[in-house]
C-alpha cells in the first residue's frame, strides 16, 4: 500500500524523535511495524544508494589514460582497461564501455582522431619491428605471422581498433 509523504513524516517523528511505542504508531497511523522502521531507518540512518557512487574518473585517471594514449598511438581497449586496472586497482568501474565515453565524452578523443594519430605513428612502429628483428632475420620465410585475436573467440568483439 502506498502512504502519503505527510503520514511517514507523521510516523518518523512520533517513533523516532518524540519516542511514541512503535505499537502505538502502529495503531495511530495504519502502517505495519515493517514500514515505520523502514522509513526511520531512511532518516535517521541514511543507507547508501547505489547512485551515490561517483560515474566519472578522478582527474588523476583522466591523466593516466590521456599518457596512455600518447605513449601507445596503436592499442586496444583491453590494453587500455589493463593499464587503467592495474594504475588504479580500487577503481570501481573500468569496463570497456566507461573506457569508451571516458575517451569520447571527457577526453575528448574519437576514434578518427585516434586513427590519424596512429597512422603518423605507423612509420615509427614499423622502423622499431624492424630493427628488432635486424639480428635474428635472415631470410624472407624465417617470419611466420599469427593471428592471436581468434584463439579465446574474441575476434567479434574487436570489431574496431582504435587505431589501425
Amino acid at each position: 500500500m502506498a502512504y502519503s509523504e505527510d503520514l511517514r513524516w507523521r510516523a518518523v517523528i512520533l517513533y523516532s524523535f518524540m519516542g511514541v511505542k512503535l505499537g502505538e504508531v502502529e495503531a495511530l497511523l495504519g502502517a505495519t511495524r515493517h514500514s515505520i522502521r523502514k522509513w526511520a531507518g531512511q532518516v535517521v540512518e541514511p543507507t547508501e544508494s547505489p547512485i551515490a557512487t561517483c560515474r566519472r574518473w578522478r582527474e588523476e585517471v583522466y591523466d593516466h589514460v590521456r599518457r596512455y594514449v600518447e605513449d601507445h598511438p596503436c592499442f586496444y581497449l583491453e590494453e587500455l582497461q589493463a593499464s587503467v586496472k592495474s594504475a588504479f586497482p580500487k577503481l570501481p568501474n573500468t569496463s570497456i564501455p566507461t573506457i569508451c565515453r571516458a575517451l569520447r565524452m571527457d577526453i575528448k578523443l574519437s576514434r578518427k582522431v585516434l586513427q590519424k594519430q596512429a597512422r603518423e605513428a605507423i612509420p615509427q612502429e614499423l622502423e622499431d619491428y624492424r630493427y628488432r628483428l635486424r639480428p635474428s632475420y635472415n631470410f624472407q620465410e624465417q617470419l611466420v605471422f599469427i593471428d592471436g585475436t581468434s584463439k579465446d573467440r574474441r575476434a567479434a568483439l574487436r570489431k574496431y581498433v582504435w587505431s589501425l
